[in-house]
């Protein structure tokens, strides 16, 4: 989305800079000495004032990017436990919580980024726990 708001941003933005520069190449031999240093110090106005909208639209563009990933080794089975945390479920079968985990013991890490799968884990579970709920079932 910020890209194409950038891109929109941008697109007259370089006909305008352009304009302005003909403008006063065009002009400015032809103007008294007097009316070419105006006409010149507003056509370096005008390329000023849009080179600095096109970094601020570019700032914003690249403040907008998600950051590349940096994948690293997670411990999956710990990230779910921390998130069912959240929504009191705790571990084993013995338990009064009003949800149970019941994760394979022998889970390897995973190469991952555990803010996105922590994202992802937040967001889905309350789903998923509600559809196991309406079936009847106390457990994920």
């Amino acid at each position: 989305m910020a890209r194409r708001l950038a891109h929109e941003i941008k697109n007259p933005l370089t006909p305008i800079q352009l304009a302005a520069e003909r403008l006063e190449m065009k002009l400015a031999r032809r103007l008294s000495l007097e009316d070419a240093a105006v006409l010149t110090r507003g056509a370096k106005t005008i390329v000023n004032q849009v080179a600095a909208m096109k970094r601020m639209v570019d700032d914003f563009r690249n403040y907008a990017r998600v950051p590349p990933a940096q994948l690293a080794p997670l411990d999956l089975n710990g990230l779910v436990e921390e998130v069912a945390a959240l929504y009191g479920a705790e571990r084993g079968s013995g338990s009064d919580a009003p949800l149970r985990l019941e994760l394979a013991s022998g889970c390897r890490a995973s190469w991952a980024t555990r803010r996105s799968c922590g994202r992802w884990c937040t967001t889905c579970w309350p789903t998923r726990r509600k559809r196991r709920w309406a079936a009847g079932g106390r457990r994920w």
